[in-house]
């Protein structure tokens, strides 16, 4: 059996001045946990599935003006990571899934 490898060396986040480069990522306030009990407050979570999570939980509690094309995740109520630099989208171009 072949020794694991990795890809890269760790990273650990501990606070908000930490530099992240990896893909989105938002972790629920834990002030605004009462408003999305499907998610965990305080853990890092790709940006693309918690935001399906939440209109897929706000549809299914029939949470009335759930729009499907405005922003999902309020920045008050979510922190954001990584994601930056260079998505390869032009003007006029819509962002790919993991690059919103």
């Amino acid at each position: 059996m072949a020794p694991a490898t990795t890809t890269g060396p760790a990273v650990s986040v501990t606070g908000p001045a930490t530099a992240w480069n990896g893909p989105r990522e938002t972790r629920l306030r834990p002030e605004h946990a009462h408003r999305y009990p499907w998610l965990r407050p305080g853990c890092w979570e790709s940006a693309a599935m918690t935001a399906d999570r939440v209109v897929a939980g706000s549809l299914l509690r029939g949470r009335a003006g759930t729009s499907l094309r405005s922003r999902p995740l309020r920045d008050e109520h979510f922190e954001f990571r990584g994601g930056g630099g260079q998505t390869g989208v032009g003007p006029g171009e819509r962002p790919g899934r993991e690059d919103r």
